[in-house]
């Protein structure tokens, strides 16, 4: 990172968990802020930065550094922070709301890991940047905005609003996925708001997402006793109750499966969202509530590990995601998953088995009397003993191949014959460039069936190739 003012090197890192620490909201948001706070906090010595989690003080215009109890304890909710406050306590907090103060000078980077955009903080951060410091938002999705069907109406209204005034008082944005980012950037351009390609990167969520401030917590009896009951798997269904997370499907297909006699059982964790409370009805009134059908509203992180590890598998049925932590904190724990074919959740998978890297190649494909671009990617595939072995090179074309399957539904894609037309001359082009000669190219299927023929025809085109021998397969 560089912040606004050349030549200054990043000296103190400030990161926003206003809505983490001041509501009780605990859905994967603010698992994500809170497991990165605390991960920021122990590195930070050891890099030579100084770190320090802040919250919005929107009144006075200003953010507070949190306590440093809080820091150790977890970054734990509003909820747990009241019950253990004492008076004294409560003073030492109104003390820090209101005389407490960050003051932003150059060398300061401002980092958003958190829902920010409900809160009136953008006077605050044209504040920060005035005063030298750099402003960075992690952003996990754009749901309300693309899906406004699926999210409480307020939920738009103030995104809309946020986008559009905060994008001059932020200096990067961050996409919790690749999928969330290459949307923040399509939507900005929609809006005509111009943004250079190095202000917006994306990260990809891993195992080390950690959980804080439950630890002490044991699983109720009421939970415990449906994992010790058990008569057959244990599905378990994890997010906020609400409509773009696809319960109602859920329901559909497990009381199908009751019908024709599955001993299954589905345990749905999360709090009601907005439209939850149908869900919820739903879920209470079904016939096996109590019985194959469980809700837990209240679940607390510790709870929540117990459950990953006792469950047979996660489903995921939802509509959209802007990443998916649920899937990354199951994997933790060997948990199979079975979730809805999204982009986000692509990702998710991809990223998790076969990691892949740019190679920061790309070059034009001509199809036809049109040039397409080839973007090619790399992973590698494990050997024998489980360790990296084998360098695969991915061609990628997102108007070719980002789609929900391979070659079409019940019918092809019109466009098959062009796509496979682009790959076989960009799978061409790719192994002339390497350093070594190819000898041998193995094509396999009709999809390839013009690599051979690409290959003695066009011969000068591709001179590394001239003496490799073709072989091809049905």
């Amino acid at each position: 990172m560089s912040d606004s003012t050349p030549g200054t090197a990043m000296r103190r890192l400030l990161l926003d968990v206003t809505s983490s620490t001041s509501t009780e909201w605990n859905t994967g948001v603010q698992r994500v802020a809170r497991s990165l706070a605390c991960a920021c906090l122990e590195a930070a010595p050891t890099l030579g930065v100084r770190c320090r989690t802040v919250h919005a003080v929107t009144r006075r215009n200003q953010f507070a550094p949190l306590r440093r109890r809080h820091e150790r304890a977890g970054l734990p909710p509003a909820c747990r922070v009241r019950a253990r406050r004492g008076p004294l306590e409560r003073l030492a907090d109104r003390w820090n709301r209101e005389v407490a103060k960050i003051r932003f000078r150059p060398g300061d980077v401002l980092f958003l890991p958190d829902v920010c955009w409900p809160f009136p903080m953008i006077p605050t951060l044209h504040k920060a940047r005035n005063r030298g410091a750099v402003v960075g938002w992690l952003v996990y999705d754009l749901i309300p905005l693309r899906f406004p069907g699926l999210s409480e109406p307020t939920n738009e209204a103030i995104l809309r609003r946020w986008v559009p005034e905060s994008f001059d008082a932020i200096d990067f944005f961050v996409g919790i996925s690749r999928a969330t980012a290459d949307d923040l950037a399509a939507y900005l351009d929609e809006k005509g708001l111009a943004v250079a390609a190095e202000r917006i990167s994306h990260v990809t969520l891993s195992c080390g997402v950690r959980r804080h401030g439950h630890g002490d917590l044991p699983m109720r009896s009421e939970l415990d006793a449906v994992f010790a009951a058990r008569s057959g798997p244990i599905y378990l269904a994890v997010g906020t109750l609400e409509p773009r997370k696809n319960h109602r499907l859920l329901l559909d297909a497990f009381t199908r499966a009751w019908a024709q006699g599955s001993a299954a059982t589905l345990v749905v964790v999360g709090r009601p969202g907005w439209g939850g409370d149908e869900i919820v009805a739903a879920v209470r009134g079904h016939a096996e509530h109590g019985r194959r059908l469980w809700l837990f509203t209240d679940v607390n992180d510790a709870e929540l590990t117990r459950a990953y590890g006792r469950a047979d598998a996660l489903v995921m049925a939802s509509r959209a995601e802007g990443f998916g932590l649920p899937i990354i904190e199951a994997e933790r724990d060997g948990l199979r998953v079975l979730a809805s074919d999204i982009p986000a959740h692509r990702e998710v998978f991809s990223s998790r088995r076969f990691p892949v890297e740019s190679t920061g190649w790309e070059f034009d494909v001509p199809v036809g009397t049109r040039k397409q671009k080839a973007t090619i990617f790399q992973s590698r595939l494990p050997g024998k003993d489980g360790s990296p072995d084998v360098t695969v090179y991915l061609v990628g074309n997102d108007a070719y191949f980002d789609r929900p399957t391979l070659y079409g539904g019940a019918e092809d894609y019109p466009d098959n014959s062009e796509r496979f037309i682009f790959f076989s001359r960009a799978v061409l082009e790719l192994a002339n460039r390497f350093e070594e000669p190819c000898d041998i190219i193995h094509s396999h299927d009709w999809q390839t069936g013009l690599v051979p023929a690409y290959q003695k025809v066009l011969a000068s085109q591709w001179p590394r190739l001239a003496r490799a021998r073709t072989v091809h397969t049905i």
